[in-house]
């Protein structure tokens, strides 16, 4: 008999009636379409999911059509919203845009490629135009785009001023879901590609109690299945990889979870930018971010963290220049960081402090195990004022803040050791269980990339 279920199973249930775990209704489907094709003229959506995605033709086009600029600007009906986004190569002589509804009502939306702002000069792709009447949401536990207020964590529920608080938990598992060599990166086959392991990962996460699920990147960007710069000599992003993590974004965000991803690793294993040419943010580097907020953008249920071992092999500013391009293309903003940096570019506080202490100290209450404000862990990271405080670092943060080890702790409470649970981040919010955000309080740093007004640039 299996004695660890039953306990997991009913950590799930805590952790739904905490908040973290939307409620999941009886009827309701465990699997959600996410991308759904759209035309040109009037169509209709709901908030938050699915996705909407247009396809057009492009026979003009010489150069790499990865570098092809043409941008698309949807505009709310009530004049209080206004999103920007790319096109994306498609493969062949083809290109999309995508959109998602933030609040219900009418859209429209205009082509941009006239040579102006960036963008590429070309009729075929300027000023096509169309409409979206966006309708509520029926499924209960779909939520909107991963944002903050204050220094909590929060997802929109029935729409951009119906933020709930949430407490963002995530699970990995590297040994059984990760690579035939247990290197400690996500091959994308076969945990992303092959429908019943996937399902089966994200059973395993919620049968934790967590509710995101950790997916390590690094160079299948380009390549898909190549960990390192020295596997593979591409120079454009691989379109199935970025299909397999549209796919596995589809899934959780079904199941009211999200995905947690982490683009780059470090150095030593070369698992980062630093050996495709321009290295760090160079020409191709740019041209994976771009590709990323064109496509992976307007999608709900994601993060990003940068990697580990940054101050080994990355600077403040070339973390910095990264998320701020990320943001800058984005159309619909996703939180980004990194493990120990702190930059104005960064929407949360990453500290390497946090997991490191063994199983048997978070048990003796010598680390942050539990879901509660204190203790927490890196106390080293603080002043003795600081340390005093009871909310610790989230009482002073104006920013989320999070674990960096592996973005994460040793699992969503002590009874789940590394060995079956497996590393994932806990954001340390305040107060820490999710509820409702009070009004007025609106102290993110940075809150002009924040889903609350309903300006999202």
């Amino acid at each position: 008999m299996n004695r660890t279920m039953p306990r997991m199973m009913g950590l799930a249930f805590l952790m739904t009636a905490v908040g973290i775990l939307p409620a999941r209704a009886a009827d309701e489907p465990t699997e959600q379409k996410l991308i759904v094709p759209a035309k040109f003229g009037e169509n209709t959506a709901v908030m938050w999911s699915p996705t909407l995605e247009w396809t057009v033709t492009n026979d003009s086009n010489e150069g790499n059509p990865f570098d092809l600029v043409a941008k698309v600007t949807f505009r709310h009906e009530s004049g209080n919203e206004t999103r920007t986004t790319e096109m994306f190569y498609a493969g062949k002589n083809t290109w999309k845009f995508r959109f998602t509804g933030t609040r219900t009502g009418t859209w429209t939306f205009t082509t941009l490629a006239d040579g102006k702002l960036g963008t590429v000069s070309d009729p075929e792709l300027h000023e096509l135009k169309g409409s979206i009447v966006v309708k509520p949401n029926p499924h209960p536990r779909v939520r909107g785009f991963i944002t903050c207020q204050g220094n909590r964590f929060a997802r929109p529920a029935s729409g951009p001023a119906d933020l709930e608080g949430f407490l963002p938990n995530t699970y990995m598992n590297q040994r059984r879901f990760g690579n035939p060599e247990g290197k400690g990166w996500t091959d994308i086959s076969p945990t992303l590609t092959d429908p019943q392991v996937l399902e089966a990962y994200l059973d395993e996460v919620e049968a934790h109690g967590c509710n995101g699920v950790f997916f390590h990147v690094i160079h299948q960007w380009l390549k898909a299945h190549a960990p390192s710069y020295a596997h593979h000599d591409s120079l454009n992003p691989d379109t199935e990889t970025i299909a397999a993590l549209e796919n596995a974004i589809a899934q959780a965000h079904a199941r009211g979870m999200y995905v947690h991803l982490w683009a780059w690793g470090d150095e030593g294993r070369k698992w980062t930018p630093i050996g495709l040419p321009g290295g760090i943010n160079g020409e191709v580097d740019r041209r994976v971010q771009r590709y990323i907020a064109a496509r992976l953008g307007p999608l709900p249920g994601w993060v990003m963290g940068y990697g580990f071992d940054l101050t080994e092999w990355t600077t403040e500013e070339d973390l910095q220049q990264w998320a701020k391009y990320l943001h800058e293309h984005m159309g619909w903003q996703h939180m980004v960081w990194g493990r120990a940096r702190f930059n104005k570019e960064l929407d949360a506080k990453s500290y390497p402090g946090y997991g490191v202490r063994s199983y048997e100290q978070d048990r003796q209450g010598h680390g942050f195990g539990r879901l509660a404000p204190a203790p927490l862990r890196g106390a080293r990271h603080l002043s003795p004022q600081q340390r005093a405080q009871p909310g610790g670092y989230a009482a002073i943060h104006a920013a989320p803040v999070h674990s960096g080890w592996h973005d994460g702790i040793l699992g969503p409470l002590p009874q789940f050791p590394r060995a079956v649970s497996g590393a994932g981040p806990a954001c340390v919010p305040s107060p820490l269980l999710a509820g409702p955000i009070p009004a007025g309080d609106e102290t993110s740093q940075r809150p002009h990339r924040r889903l609350l007004s309903g300006h999202a640039r």
